[in-house]
């Protein structure tokens, strides 16, 4: 005969249990989810240094006489 105090208790275990993986899951969620703010934030920052639009508008001068000796030297070579 199966005893009623101990499926009880079995299943207030199990139901602690769940709530447990339940409270934990959310905690790595959340912190997954901060790791993932923080590295698209770095990623972000580390390539701002290579859009060409920034550092054109930096320094346009350079830019400005290299595109004109591409422009010549294309112009030349036939």
């Amino acid at each position: 005969m199966p005893d009623p105090v101990g499926a009880a208790r079995g299943t207030a275990d199990v139901s602690a249990t769940r709530e447990l993986l339940e409270a934990r899951l959310e905690r790595d969620q959340q912190e997954l989810v901060a790791s993932l703010v923080s590295l698209r934030e770095r990623v972000r920052g580390d390539l701002a240094h290579l859009d060409p639009r920034r550092r054109i508008e930096e320094r346009p001068i350079p830019w400005l006489l290299g595109a004109a000796l591409l422009g010549l030297w294309l112009g030349a070579r036939r």
